[in-house]
């Protein structure tokens, strides 16, 4: 992502990039202008020890950003998960540590302003082959459960010509 993001910004020169343990910054109080966690959060062990950090090495007047889930995230396809559940095993989204539903009250210990913004999207799959590939991106599911959700999905596909799944993400933007 780093080396992606500076391609996209190399005609700026106002941009330095690194990558580290966001439970550990390895660097001075109140150094960073801005700080962004992009759907990190609910990843790191330690959130309370990841916002201190983030609190510390932040200017008085800097921003936070941090982009997240919200409970119903990708609910149409859980619900698909669940039609198959016992089978195989299913990553859900909705038992994440830090989502839009719990963010605020997570963050207003490390931050007076918290702003949030929705991002109102869905995906609309017309391609059940595609939707698979997104499933065993993240599922470790035998091939017989392979089989049946794909013939699931087909008929849903010939019924209704179109899966629709609602994404639930936002960005919370924090000030100290």
């Amino acid at each position: 992502m780093i080396k992606k993001t500076k391609a996209n910004l190399s005609s700026s020169k106002n941009f330095t990039f690194q990558a580290m343990d966001i439970q550990n910054i390895q660097s001075t109080d109140r150094y960073y202008d801005i700080v962004i966690a992009n759907h990190l959060l609910y990843h790191v062990p330690n959130i309370e020890k990841a916002l201190r950090e983030i609190s510390r090495v932040i200017k008085d007047d800097g921003i936070f950003y941090s982009t997240t889930i919200g409970n119903d995230h990708l609910y149409e396809l859980e619900n698909i998960y669940r039609v198959f559940e016992g089978r195989d095993k299913f990553s859900y989204s909705s038992n994440l540590s830090f989502t839009l539903n719990n963010g605020e009250e997570i963050l207003k210990k490390y931050f007076n302003k918290i702003d949030l913004k929705i991002y109102e999207d869905y995906f609309e799959i017309t391609n059940t082959n595609d939707l698979m590939d997104y499933i065993v991106s993240y599922n470790n599911i035998s091939k017989e459960t392979y089989d049946e959700i794909l013939e699931y999905l087909d008929k849903i596909i010939l019924d209704e010509k179109i899966i629709r799944i609602k994404k639930n993400s936002g960005m919370f933007i924090c000030r100290k």
